[in-house]
């Protein structure tokens, strides 16, 4: 008698149909590439058009999670005004003082919904895009900045 009721109820949960809104998370948004800001003092916003985000990789006989690399990559659109050039040559002329920087990553409100934290950054490399006369697209600068620290905020 005992197992005739377990079976019973099994077969009545087994047979229950879920509709599509029962399978899908209520709060399921992905985040998208392009909507993130980039912040470093000394350097407008608006101007960054791409970021390489560090690989996370362990570090073996270490217990601790290390870094591939610890350097951001930056691709910032080359502008007439204000000048792109002369923001990097700031940012290059104060060097030896350790920045801070952040990448805001935004849902599709605008909201902040994380914010990667990066202390101790110093500009490691500037290359500027080749001039080229037969070449139709717009010009750019790739800044490669190092780092010691990096902190997720959620």
């Amino acid at each position: 008698m005992y197992g005739e009721i377990d079976t019973q109820k099994r077969d009545r949960e087994m047979s229950e149909t879920l509709t599509v809104d029962q399978m899908l998370p209520t709060k399921f948004e992905p985040l998208w590439n392009r909507r993130f800001i980039f912040c470093l003092d000394g350097l407008d916003a608006f101007l960054v058009r791409r970021v390489d985000r560090p690989s996370h990789r362990r570090v073996h006989g270490k217990a601790d999670i290390g870094f591939e690399k610890q350097e951001l990559v930056v691709y910032l659109y080359s502008v007439v005004a204000p000048s792109t050039e002369q923001q990097v040559e700031e940012l290059m002329k104060t060097n030896n003082l350790p920045k801070v920087c952040a990448i805001k990553l935004l849902d599709s409100n605008g909201t902040v919904v994380n914010k990667y934290s990066y202390s101790g950054v110093h500009v490691e490399r500037v290359d500027f895009d080749s001039l080229d006369y037969s070449n139709n697209s717009t010009a750019g600068i790739k800044l490669t900045l190092s780092f010691a620290t990096e902190f997720l905020e959620f």
